[in-house]
């Protein structure tokens, strides 16, 4: 699957990166193929390594309709990536302009699974039920990595 989403990344959506806490969401079209597979990409900027804490926000109930997992592009993401999430139902934030319906998922990746500077990386979504397009308003910040 790796090599397939690395042979079309240039297609993808990009979402930006940012260091520090995101203040805004990027909204993206998802699924609009309606193969229920789609992914966004996303470029870790600077020199080292970073902990990245990302989020998304689907309209509707999103439990138990769409998994996602983290690739790189041309560099491995080791096993331990995307264990845990926090998922929140109806989420609020004045100005985000989010569906009054929605499920929020708020993950990190870091302490021994940290992003290289540099390398582009793509998350895929997997959309079990629903066939149609969707907007999922997507942020992503980046920590510089510090060995605990």
């Amino acid at each position: 699957m790796c090599k397939a989403l690395a042979g079309v990344a240039d297609l993808l959506p990009k979402v930006k990166a940012v260091q520090g806490e995101p203040k805004k969401y990027t909204k993206v079209t998802l699924n609009a193929h309606k193969t229920k597979f789609d992914a966004i990409r996303f470029v870790v900027p600077g020199d080292g390594t970073w902990d990245m804490k990302w989020e998304y926000v689907y309209p509707g109930d999103a439990q138990g309709k769409v998994s996602w997992y983290i690739v790189g592009r041309k560099v491995n993401v080791s096993d331990g990536s995307f264990k845990t999430y926090d998922r929140t139902f109806d989420y609020e934030e004045k100005g985000a302009d989010l569906p009054k319906k929605n499920t929020r998922v708020v993950q990190s990746l870091e302490r021994d699974h940290p992003l290289d500077a540099g390398q582009e990386y793509l998350i895929w979504f997997a959309f079990k039920q629903d066939n149609e397009p969707v907007d999922v308003h997507v942020r992503i910040g980046l920590t510089s990595h510090k060995k605990k």
